[in-house]
């Protein structure tokens, strides 16, 4: 046998090694510290993303293989991100508050001539920059493996890794709330919206509902199973284990959107898993002990399996549709508000917020007013129907962006996933586990349009490594 015709369940190289534990490490350990809300994990965070651009030029330097043009059109992508926090470093030189004095009171003023001027409203340098350094160190360390690996395994050690660890941080929030209904237990709190490690539920589900696709895509991906006894030890009955103590979760602290949002992900994953293993001839060939089968009793056993997934698919599809019906006859709550949260935002107040919102994107379009900017800037466009209370977000990530950023930071953003997109078209090249990644981007898309998932860096750094999988996943061989 040749060496080209082995399969190797491996890392090829040092590079990939490394490649796993960085992707898991900035994955899993700002979720640990609250989800990635607070100063030790963003600086962490963005030290951590160092290590993506070294790792890809070692391996370009240690691999013979690899292209010579990986460093290149490495740093290609990560341009746009450095344009952003350049864009944000010039806002610091014109600062979009001014303060003044009135007899022996002092206070700031919203400077809003010249609208076309980039500007920042930011409390310090460090506020105006983190932002865009995270988006960076993210992005860096997720087109890391775009760049580095050309093997599905490390893409689904990566994707199991991280699943795992979400599913951990999941049975601790369950094992914390009960411990926490004890009376005799006085627990410290996260705070009144929190669940596991995360400061804000809605932040949470929104991590689950990532790992919930990336354990179905390895489920989908994962070698068929007919038989209960060599399915229950399977890395296909894990992945389902998982994705369904993630469900759980969500089902536990999601807003309506993110429950249907998990149910869907959770129906459209076990339809996949129907469709690869209804027992026909083409799926019967690609399982060695099932190509002889004839006994009209065995094929009904192989059916079985099939059987079970679509049962789920409709029960997961059925649920999540009865659950968007059923909150959308609410007025009141709709599909957007959390009625679990004890500080929860109405829907009246959220159509407030985007109203004001709007406002500020209208008095500067191209740039905006900066990164890190909303809550000041909000706090004086923020009328009186929503209090005193300050807000720290739109509850929307899109709104915050074009606010924070203008529609020139939206495009640049978006530059590099559209030209993967792209890249991606071209290969006209679609299997069942890069679907489940695709549908996972996309679900999480839509929730970061009427929520701000995407505030927690545990979640963008998730975001990142499942969209840039998508694009990578059938370019990639099978070793």
């Amino acid at each position: 046998m040749l060496d080209e015709e082995i399969i190797v369940k491996d890392a090829k190289n040092g590079s990939e090694r490394l490649l796993i534990w960085n992707v898991v490490l900035m994955c899993l350990l700002p979720a640990v510290l609250f989800g990635g809300n607070s100063d030790l994990a963003t600086g962490i965070f963005i030290a951590l993303g160092i290590l993506a651009p070294l790792n890809v030029v070692n391996y370009r330097r240690i691999w013979i293989d690899a292209p010579p043009s990986t460093i290149p059109l490495y740093t290609l992508t990560l341009l746009p991100f450095a344009a952003a926090v350049l864009i944000s470093a010039c806002g610091l030189f014109n600062g979009a508050l001014i303060s003044s004095e009135s007899g022996t009171k002092g206070f700031f003023k919203l400077v809003t001539n010249d609208p076309s001027a980039i500007v920042s409203a930011a409390d310090s340098a460090i506020a105006a920059l983190s932002p865009d350094l995270v988006a960076l160190a993210a992005a860096a360390c997720a087109f890391s493996m775009f760049f580095i690996t050309e093997s599905k395994y490390i893409l689904r050690r990566i994707f199991f890794f991280c699943a795992a660890g979400a599913a951990i941080l999941a049975l601790f929030g369950f094992f914390y709330n009960a411990i926490g209904m004890i009376p005799k237990f006085i627990l410290p709190s996260f705070g009144n919206d929190a669940f596991s490690t995360f400061t804000d539920s809605s932040q949470w589900a929104a991590f689950a509902i990532i790992w919930i696709g990336g354990a179905m895509t390895i489920a989908a991906y994962s070698a068929q199973r007919y038989r209960l006894l060599t399915f229950s030890y399977s890395l296909k009955f894990f992945s389902l284990l998982i994705a369904a103590i993630l469900l759980f979760s969500v089902l536990d602290v999601g807003t309506p959107l993110e429950r249907a949002v998990g149910l869907s992900l959770m129906g459209a994953g076990c339809a996949l898993l129907f469709a690869d293993t209804f027992p026909t001839k083409r799926n019967l060939a690609r399982h060695w002990t099932s190509r002889y089968v004839h006994s009209k009793y065995k094929k009904l056993k192989l059916s079985l399996a099939p059987a079970v997934y679509l049962c789920i698919s409709a029960a997961c599809f059925f649920s999540a549709a009865a659950t968007a019906a059923g909150s959308w006859r609410n007025p009141n709550e709709r599909l957007i508000v959390n009625e679990i949260s004890a500080d929860k935002i109405t829907l009246a107040e959220r159509v407030n917020i985007y109203d004001d919102s709007r406002e500020l994107i209208s008095m500067r379009p191209a740039f905006g007013w900066g990164s890190g900017s909303f809550a000041n800037v909000f706090s004086f466009r923020q009328g009186a129907d929503l209090g005193p209370t300050p807000f720290r977000s739109p509850q929307s990530d899109l709104l915050q962006k074009i606010v924070e950023n203008g529609y020139v930071g939206l495009g640049i953003s978006l530059c590099a996933p559209l030209a993967f997109l792209i890249f991606w078209i071209t290969r006209r090249k679609l299997s069942k586990a890069g679907s489940m990644l695709f549908l996972t981007s996309g679900a999480l898309a839509l929730v970061a349009v009427f929520d701000n998932p995407l505030q927690s860096i545990a979640v963008l750094q998730s975001f990142w490594i499942i969209l840039v999988g998508a694009f990578k996943w059938d370019t990639c061989n099978n070793r």
